[in-house]
């Protein structure tokens, strides 16, 4: 179980028992207060899990990947993939998922093809 502490109210649990609240785009909130805990601001722009920072010559590519975003060892690597900030992962859903290939489930700062930033390529 994931650990949650509120910063509000100060309850403490698991994001499991966070209550899903759905309108556009499920999200979770505190049992006892309504907060939201997670900063949308955090989540990368783009159709993907990370912010490509640089791409090097010798095939390196430097990622900052979504706080929310995780992968569970326990699990088979195309199910792998979990997003706490759905609070699901690839095992979970009826269609093929690609979370586990850090590929966004979630519609958050999706924007469109010119909000990309594919990075400056150095080749």
């Amino acid at each position: 179980m994931e650990p949650y502490h509120c910063t509000t109210c100060n309850w403490k649990g698991g994001f499991s028992d966070l209550i899903i609240m759905k309108e556009d785009n499920p999200r979770r909130v505190c049992p006892e207060c309504g907060d939201y805990p997670f900063c949308v601001a955090l989540i990368p722009k783009g159709l993907y899990c990370y912010h490509r920072l640089s791409h090097h010559a010798d095939g390196r590519t430097v990622v900052d990947m979504c706080p929310y975003w995780k992968r569970r060892d326990d699990k088979e690597e195309q199910e792998s993939g979990y997003c706490l900030y759905l609070g699901r992962g690839d095992w979970d859903v009826e269609y093929v998922s690609l979370l586990w290939d850090a590929v966004k489930e979630c519609t958050i700062n999706f924007g469109d093809e010119s909000d990309i930033d594919f990075g400056e390529n150095k080749c």
